[in-house]
């Protein structure tokens, strides 16, 4: 399957370095000069993934993002949105969080750095390989093997954790970790059934974290969001692949 990236960058030289890298690893890119024409392409549903700048003319990454997010689907709350910032700044960074992005990539791009970061979303690609998160879900304990009730059981799944992502989001962004904590119970029976040690256990060290200090500032918590996000997408992108 093609990957299609969009691309949202108003320098020149940014936008050539970035789609030279991204067409080399087989990649599809469409480019938008400012978050305004970001909106207008985000609505076709066709990105796996979207590259942001955070300062742009007629409507910046900040703006862009916190629009995108507040589009009502799924696919417009968790499709990963990577900061492009030449800022280690704090405040840009925790501004960022609270706009719905999802990670960050340093400006001017280093190849190595860049295709990190795009392999912890869309895992193995740039290295041409398939390479999605494994699972460890027994279907047929909870379906007794009818296929058509695994079908709804992996769509429900799927939108538990998607709700999870969003719940995270949002919570970061009002700085509100009631809506986390609600959306973290509400989707447990998901988690527990998916039996990814990894993701149980740091959902359950963000609880911990969020009620021990009773708030949930994104520069405190930006290791743990930015893997939440990283286990999650990837376990979507395992669970999208049984419904193929």
């Amino acid at each position: 399957m093609m990957i299609n990236i969009l691309l949202v960058e108003d320098n020149v030289i940014n936008q050539f370095v970035a789609v030279k890298m991204l067409q080399r690893w087989g990649m599809d890119v469409k480019v938008a000069n400012h978050g305004l024409e970001a909106l207008a392409l985000i609505g076709s549903k066709s990105f796996q993934l979207i590259l942001m700048d955070l300062d742009m003319p007629v409507m910046d990454g900040y703006e862009s993002s916190r629009r995108i997010r507040e589009m009502d689907g799924l696919y417009f709350k968790t499709i990963p949105i990577i900061a492009f910032t030449a800022s280690e700044i704090t405040d840009a960074k925790e501004k960022a969080f609270r706009s719905g992005m999802t990670d960050f990539i340093a400006k001017p791009l280093q190849q190595e750095e860049f295709q990190r970061t795009i392999d912890k979303y869309i895992p193995g690609n740039t290295k041409n390989e398939n390479s999605l998160r494994p699972l460890n879900i027994d279907f047929d304990l909870h379906t007794d093997g009818d296929a058509e009730f695994k079908r709804e059981l992996v769509s429900l799944m799927i939108a538990d954790i998607g709700e999870l992502q969003k719940s995270l989001s949002q919570a970061t962004r009002l700085n509100n970790p009631d809506i986390f904590l609600k959306g973290s119970h509400k989707s447990k029976t998901t988690v527990d059934m998916v039996n990814d040690q990894e993701l149980t256990l740091l959902v359950e060290e963000l609880e911990a974290q969020i009620v021990q200090d009773k708030y949930i500032r994104s520069a405190v918590f930006e290791d743990k969001i930015l893997l939440f996000n990283k286990l999650s997408t990837e376990l979507l992108s395992s669970l999208s692949d049984l419904n193929q």
